[in-house]
C-alpha cells in the first residue's frame, strides 16, 4: 500500500477526507443572513445624525442616497451657512461616516458639483 509523506493515508482516502472536512467546516460555518430593512433604516438614521451633528451649516437635510463603501458611507448634504455675512446662503457638505467608530466628519463640497446645464442625464 502507497502512502503519502504529508498525511500518512494512502492516495484513495485522499477525496474522502476532503469531503468529509468539507462538510464538518459547513456545519461549523454559521449561515449569513441579510440585514432587514429595519437594520438598513436604522443605518441610515444613524449616519444622516452624525453629519447632522458635525455639520457646519444650519438646517441640514441629505442630498440624493448614501454612497455605500467598504468601511465608510458618503453622504452629500446641503443647509444654510450660519455666519451673518453669508445672509442664509445656502451651501454644501459632504459628509463621511465610518462605519466602525459610528464618526462623520464634513468637508465643504460647493466647488464638487456640476452646474445643472452640465449634469449628466439619468440612465432610463
Amino acid at each position: 500500500m502507497i502512502r503519502t509523506q504529508a498525511t500518512g493515508c494512502s492516495p484513495a482516502a485522499i477525496p474522502a477526507l476532503s469531503a468529509a472536512l468539507a462538510a464538518a467546516l459547513l456545519v461549523a460555518t454559521p449561515p449569513l443572513q441579510a440585514s432587514s430593512p429595519q437594520a438598513w433604516e436604522a443605518q441610515r438614521r444613524q449616519l444622516i445624525e452624525a453629519c447632522r451633528q458635525v455639520s457646519g451649516l444650519r438646517q441640514t437635510r441629505p442630498l440624493g442616497d448614501p454612497v455605500d463603501f467598504p468601511e465608510l458611507v458618503a453622504l452629500l448634504q446641503a443647509g444654510a451657512y450660519p455666519q451673518p455675512h453669508m445672509a442664509g446662503q445656502r451651501g454644501r457638505e459632504l459628509c463621511l461616516f465610518d462605519k466602525r467608530s459610528g464618526r462623520a466628519r464634513v468637508a465643504e463640497a460647493d466647488r464638487f458639483l456640476l452646474p445643472p446645464a452640465v449634469a449628466p442625464r439619468p440612465t432610463p
